[in-house]
């Protein structure tokens, strides 16, 4: 006769939870539920915003580069005009993306140089200048 070994296998097992349809979540879960939720959208809302107003801050961070090279003497409002005349005639979208790309090649233009003398200034104020307006 041959001899029975018993199987060494755990007879009590601890109970796993398990959510039933009839019970109540726990409140910890909600929380972080909401927390999520809430983080999910504000993360949703600050990329639709930054994607709606990436020109205007490009648009500011270029001005502000060029006011900070601008010579001594070097009429202040005139570039602050000219840079909100191209912002405002930028109203359709391919208008926008050529402002944008404008924008682009001129900081890479002026990150280069610590000052703009007045001929530099008055270059990047004809070239960033909509058609239809004229610089007084």
């Amino acid at each position: 006769m041959a001899l029975r070994v018993p199987l060494l296998i755990p007879v009590f097992r601890l109970p796993t939870p398990r959510l039933q349809y009839n019970q109540a979540v726990s409140p910890l879960r909600k929380r972080l539920a909401v927390v999520l939720a809430v983080g999910l959208l504000g993360a949703a809302a600050a990329f639709v915003y930054l994607r709606l107003h990436a020109l205007e801050m490009i648009h500011a961070v270029v001005l502000n580069a060029v006011i900070q090279r601008l010579p001594d003497g070097y009429p202040l409002e005139r570039v602050q005009e000219a840079f909100q005349a191209r912002l405002q005639a930028a109203d359709t979208p391919e208008e926008r993306d050529l402002y944008l790309e404008q924008l682009k090649e001129l900081s890479l233009q002026i990150e280069k140089v610590q000052y703009l003398d007045a001929g530099e200034v008055d270059d990047i104020l004809s070239r960033i200048r909509p058609a239809d307006s004229v610089l007084r």
